[in-house]
């Protein structure tokens, strides 16, 4: 099963610090995700959070301190990997509709997209 959770009437633009890019509003969602998925019976060692920059990591991790069985790593490093329950952070959200060279590469896309046995969330 696949969910695309759809951000355009979201004010959920990404930002820009320096040369990193993250979308906080986005993480907010990934966090609202999880959290429904464990109330609803979801074991966190069953969930896994993917996104392909680092930046969006170290803000997701920072949210999900007090849920230390979710594994969140990036897409390179969840190769080989794979959880009931994936949800990916795609984090590029700009008024030039520009997707960024790791979005780019359709191998790591494939990679995001197949880490999950049951279920993948895509924000």
């Amino acid at each position: 099963n696949v969910l695309f959770i759809d951000t355009d009437a979201v004010p959920a633009l990404e930002s820009r610090p320096g040369s990193l890019v993250q979308n906080e509003v986005e993480v907010e969602l990934v966090f609202q995700t999880i959290e429904t998925l464990i109330a609803s019976g979801v074991d966190e060692a069953a969930l896994g959070i993917i996104s392909p920059y680092r930046s969006q990591l170290r803000l997701i991790e920072t949210r999900f301190k007090h849920r230390p069985g979710i594994e969140i790593l990036t897409v390179d490093r969840f190769q080989g990997r794979d959880k009931d329950c994936v949800v990916a952070s795609l984090v590029r959200s700009n008024g030039k509709q520009k997707i960024g060279e790791l979005l780019r590469d359709w191998r790591r896309i494939n990679v995001a997209f197949t880490r999950a046995k049951r279920k993948l969330i895509v924000i």
